[in-house]
């Protein structure tokens, strides 16, 4: 080996850290995900029902829309 030749060896350390902490973020997303997934299974396609229709149709035909700009 020459004087001016200088070996690297990567500091196990550090590399295993790196690698933990990989591993915990992708660990982490996972569970995020799943647990996203699973909220939107368990809630239904339709959210409204015929008769939640049909109340919000009613207060939109209560509503006095003449006075709504007054305040401005």
């Amino acid at each position: 080996m020459e004087p001016n030749q200088i070996q690297k060896k990567p500091n196990s350390t550090l590399m295993s850290s790196i690698v933990i902490i990989i591993i915990v973020l992708i660990i982490g997303g996972i569970y995020f995900w799943k647990t996203n997934q699973e909220e939107k299974i368990e809630t239904p396609n339709s959210d409204l029902a015929a008769d939640d229709t049909a109340r919000i149709e009613a207060e939109l035909n209560n509503m006095d829309l003449d006075s709504l700009d007054e305040g401005i």
